[in-house]
């Protein structure tokens, strides 16, 4: 009886003595708690009686009431408060300025708060699970740890996380789900299904070789491929170029640093995969979640882009951005997780995330890693 299966849920369900400080990994969901497990699937829906780093929408609620606003502890994260706070004032005052534009804005689809709150607890769950996969595959498939020596006052288990992160995490998804949907939405307003064949492919290759690429469905699906791929390529290249800059002015400017990048160096050793991703503050995210439409617009006016192309650009994000704060050493096509803890380490070096490009021969900021 479902009825029945709910009202278990509920009795089993502990909401009661939450941790207000746990490590991050300790908060990593096991990954024999699979999303294909009953157990995993229990736990997606209705939670468990610790605060997750990506909570469902159960938990995510449960942990508003019971932690709230956590005060700053000091003149630092006050700032970043006041400045959290400028930053809310002013979308509310854009909103009452122009409410339609910024409806279109926050909400491009027009779903309904079911509809929204829907998406909300698929991102979680999805982002959830997919973590625990990719580290786990790190750890079964026999990627070593980062051979890093211990750093004074750096614990090796991973930061610990304070209710500031977590306030600033419980912020972020929110902020995840707005800018999704206004990604997913510029993909389908401006993408194809597939790429259009050029016209001038007879020119190019030749009619006997432009027919075999247009009238068969193997050359057809080849075209596609290969056309994917460029696209593909382009969303990277763009994407973590830009980011590059951007990640250098966070760093160059030090009023910038101090109220939305700073609290991301709290992490020295990262370590947790998501965690420490997205342990960032809020008006940080906001501006970098402008990176990849960026993108998306750049390779749509160079080589097309179709909603495989653009998932499959995104997902490589988030699967360096999780090798890259999972403390193995992982290295793949231009990516280097090494380099990136080298970062941490060394603010002032290695900007980029997936590749190293404007960090080796513009702005010469490129560090290799060492232990």
């Amino acid at each position: 009886d479902l009825k029945l299966q709910f009202l278990y849920f509920i009795a089993n369900s502990n909401p009661s003595n939450l941790p207000t400080k746990m490590t991050a990994q300790s908060k990593m969901s096991p990954v024999a708690t699979s999303m294909f497990s009953w157990d995993g699937i229990k736990t997606a829906l209705w939670g468990t009686d610790v605060e997750e780093v990506n909570p469902n929408l159960y938990q995510y609620v449960r942990n508003w009431v019971k932690n709230g606003v956590p005060k700053p502890r000091n003149d630092e994260e006050a700032l970043q408060f006041k400045w959290l706070l400028y930053f809310v004032a002013g979308a509310g005052a854009w909103y009452a300025a122009s409410p339609k534009t910024a409806t279109k804005f926050f909400n491009p689809w027009d779903m309904t708060l079911p509809t929204w709150l829907f998406w909300f607890s698929a991102k979680q769950w999805t982002l959830q699970n997919y973590n625990d996969f990719v580290l786990h595959m790190l750890k079964v498939t026999g990627f070593e740890k980062l051979p890093t020596n211990p750093i004074p006052g750096v614990p090796e288990d991973g930061l610990e996380l304070e209710p500031i992160d977590f306030f600033y995490l419980r912020v972020n998804a929110v902020i995840d789900v707005v800018f999704l949907t206004l990604m997913t939405y510029m993909v389908a307003k401006t993408a194809n299904a597939t790429f259009p064949v050029p016209k001038v492919l007879p020119s190019l290759v030749g009619p006997k070789a432009a027919g075999l690429l247009t009238n068969t469905t193997a050359g057809f699906l080849a075209h596609q491929f290969v056309r994917t791929l460029m696209s593909w390529s382009v969303l990277t290249l763009v994407s973590d170029s830009s980011y590059s800059f951007l990640h250098w002015a966070m760093h160059k400017y030090r009023m910038l640093y101090r109220i939305v990048h700073r609290h991301h160096h709290r992490i020295v050793k990262p370590n947790a995969g998501l965690a420490d991703v997205r342990n960032y503050h809020p008006i940080e995210l906001v501006i970098s979640s402008f990176v990849f439409p960026l993108a998306v617009y750049a390779a749509n006016m160079t080589v097309g882009v179709t909603p495989i192309s653009a998932l499959v650009a995104f997902n490589f994000q988030v699967t360096v951005n999780i090798c890259n704060h999972s403390g193995y050493d992982v290295k793949f096509l231009t990516m280097s997780s090494g380099d990136h803890e080298m970062h941490h380490r060394v603010p002032t070096s290695n900007m980029g995330v997936a590749c190293y490009f404007v960090d080796r021969y513009i702005m010469r900021t490129y560090k290799a890693y060492t232990p």
